[in-house]
């Protein structure tokens, strides 16, 4: 059986990534495909520099996933804030009302 987890962590910016609108589209614009192929959900939140990201998934997807990020130019500093194993994933549409 797959172990369902919940991952949360921030990053800071680096050079424009964050910066506006147009930057923080096309990070969603990847971010969506990838997730969609690896079986992640969440959701990436993206104030004055700094990144916030909630992804639900499998273990081992996640920790590819923890792993590319790493190496991502675009951030710095990830700090985990978070890491339990869940039951169910947060119902699409529904991140607003769980915080």
């Amino acid at each position: 059986m797959t172990q369902l987890c919940r991952a949360i962590y921030i990053s800071q910016a680096v050079g424009n990534a964050g910066a506006n609108l147009l930057s923080v589209a096309e990070i969603l614009g990847v971010s969506e495909r990838n997730n969609r192929r690896d079986r992640l959900t969440g959701v990436l939140l993206s104030h004055d520099g700094w990144f916030l990201q909630a992804l639900e998934g499998a273990r081992t997807d996640i920790d590819r996933l923890m792993t590319r990020l790493q190496k991502d130019p675009r951030h710095t500093g990830i700090r985990m804030l978070g890491f339990e194993t869940i039951r169910t994933r947060v119902r699409s549409g529904a991140w607003d009302r769980s915080w």
